[in-house]
């Protein structure tokens, strides 16, 4: 499994990189955090997003009906 630095993760995806963090924080795209504690994102999803396979909608979000 390849992880991607947040960096290339938004330059691939086109996203503001707060956005990406928000996807992260509420379990939309899984993390691990290298021994620098710098987030690294998983690269399946982040490639599903950029094909266009996946795109977050309200009711991905926790807490939504």
């Amino acid at each position: 499994m390849a992880y991607l630095p947040l960096r290339k993760a938004v330059a691939e995806l086109g996203l503001h990189p707060n956005t990406l963090r928000k996807y992260a924080d509420d379990g939309l795209i899984p993390t691990i955090r290298n021994p620098a504690g710098q987030r690294l994102f998983d690269n399946d999803p982040c490639a599903a997003l950029s094909s266009g396979l996946w795109l977050p909608t309200a009711t991905d979000w926790p807490g939504s009906t």
